[in-house]
This record gives structure tokens, C-alpha cells and sequence, in this order.
């Protein structure tokens, strides 16, 4: 009796064109506001705030593509970070 005991013996890859899993939607708003105060005729002063994932969502990565990983078809990681904000200060002369 013949037994193969290879994982995924049986499997054959198919003939799907490259980039076919597609993951979830890209919902990514990025912010900013900036505000000039005159010092005098030359020079003033600006203040800069701006904001990256605006909206804090989660951008998911695509799912595993490894066929026969534990992980395969699972999302199980981010592309971006959390909501980061920074705010500037420049003087113009």
C-alpha cells in the first residue's frame, strides 16, 4: 500500500491572474489647518496643525496568500497607525 504523506499532495495551483485577492477598502483622510499672524510688513507667524487618519479607521492589509498556512485567507495585520497629530510653528521673514 502507497501512502504519500506530503502536505497538499493533492493540490494543484490554478490558473488565476496575479493581484486577484483583493482585500478590504481604503478609507484613509488626512487633515490639516494652518493659520498666518502678521507681525509686521515683513514677517509673520505661522501656525500649522495637521492630522493623519483623520477618522482613526483601521486600514486593514490583505489576507494571507501562503496556500496551506494556518493564516491563509486570514487579515491579520494593518497598513497604517492610529490617528497622529502634529502641530508647527514658523516664523516667515
Amino acid at each position: 500500500m502507497f501512502v504519500n504523506r506530503l502536505p497538499n499532495s493533492g493540490f494543484r495551483f490554478g490558473n488565476a491572474g496575479r493581484n486577484t485577492i483583493i482585500g478590504p477598502g481604503v478609507i484613509n483622510w488626512d487633515f490639516s489647518m494652518l493659520k498666518e499672524f502678521p507681525l509686521n510688513e515683513r514677517r509673520k507667524l505661522e501656525l500649522l496643525w495637521e492630522v493623519f487618519n483623520l477618522s482613526n479607521h483601521p486600514l486593514l492589509d490583505i489576507p494571507g496568500g501562503t496556500v496551506g498556512a494556518p493564516n491563509f485567507g486570514v487579515i491579520s495585520a494593518t497598513k497604517i497607525d492610529n490617528r497622529q497629530m502634529q502641530l508647527a510653528l514658523r516664523l516667515a521673514f
